[in-house]
């Protein structure tokens, strides 16, 4: 369980310095990068961010065009207070 933790801090980590550091696209590459390597792993780590059951972060990918994309679903739900689902609606009708 410490393993996992400490996990999700360095994914933390790491995502804001990719965000700093790169802008964007860079950032999100690098999301979509590590998702092909490690599905689940990353799925784990979406989940421990953001709180949600790892089932409902399979759903939300299973849903967006890229793995990144399902990760600023979820970003974007906790900035907007609003939950995955709402912030899906969203990107569904205006993609």
């Amino acid at each position: 369980m410490k393993k996992f933790f400490i996990a999700a801090f360095v994914f933390g980590v790491l995502c804001a310095t990719a965000f700093a550091g790169g802008g964007l696209d860079v950032f999100l590459g690098d999301l979509n990068a590590q998702a092909r390597v490690d599905l689940p792993g990353f799925s784990a780590r979406i989940g421990a961010q953001f709180g949600v059951p790892v089932p409902r972060v399979q759903v939300v990918l299973g849903a967006v065009a890229s793995p990144a994309d399902a990760f600023l679903v979820f970003q974007l739900g906790h900035w907007s207070h609003r939950p995955p689902e709402e912030v899906l609606g969203v990107y569904k009708a205006n993609r």
